[in-house]
């Protein structure tokens, strides 16, 4: 299992696979996309993907391979390849763990709360997109700027990441948002 496409906010897709139709022309590759991300924007998408994961690292014929569901699989192979994600083991040493929320088959998620280094909170909950767009109340527009301030979900920016969502489940594949909140 691979990750072929992806939403970052409502904003800006991504795909492996650029052979598309001109309507299409505003899917950017990944590379282009994960390059666009400011610094924290890219620390919040590395922490939801090798945080909030229950999959770990191991050698296999001498080789680094990721052992865990193949979602979970799939997504840090994606942040390895595009983010530049260290050893998982790496990636999760310092990290304070507050919090743990098993996956859920009738959540459809998982989730992990974790301690900021300002002494804050973040809440990373990773699930299934439809279920998860329902309980989105914010988004981040802008994943270039530094700026890490989240703007009140609007309803067509909610539409149209569900017609996103629905273009994907058509085709089969499975859908899968990283959600977060902080708080005090």
């Amino acid at each position: 299992m691979m990750v072929i496409a992806g939403l970052l906010g409502t904003h800006t897709n991504f795909a492996r696979d650029l052979d598309m139709s001109d309507e299409e022309k505003t899917i950017l590759t990944f590379a282009t996309a994960f390059n666009r991300l400011s610094p924290d924007v890219r620390g919040l998408l590395l922490q939801s993907v090798a945080i909030n994961s229950t999959a770990f690292e191991e050698e296999e014929d001498g080789e680094a391979t990721y052992i865990g569901p193949k979602t979970e699989t799939a997504l840090l192979t994606m942040a390895k390849e595009f983010l530049g994600i260290g050893p998982v083991a790496e990636e999760r040493a310092g990290v304070e763990v507050v919090q743990l929320f098993p996956f859920n088959s009738d959540r459809k998620c998982i989730g992990v709360v974790i301690r900021l280094a300002n002494g804050s909170y973040r809440l990373l909950v990773k699930g299934a997109a439809e279920i998860m767009l329902d309980l989105t109340t914010d988004e981040l527009p802008d994943i270039s700027t530094q700026s890490f301030e989240p703007f009140e979900l609007t309803e067509s920016a909610r539409l149209r990441a569900f017609a996103n969502i629905d273009g994907i489940i058509i085709q089969a594949l499975r859908t899968i948002a990283m959600l977060f909140k902080d708080f005090q």
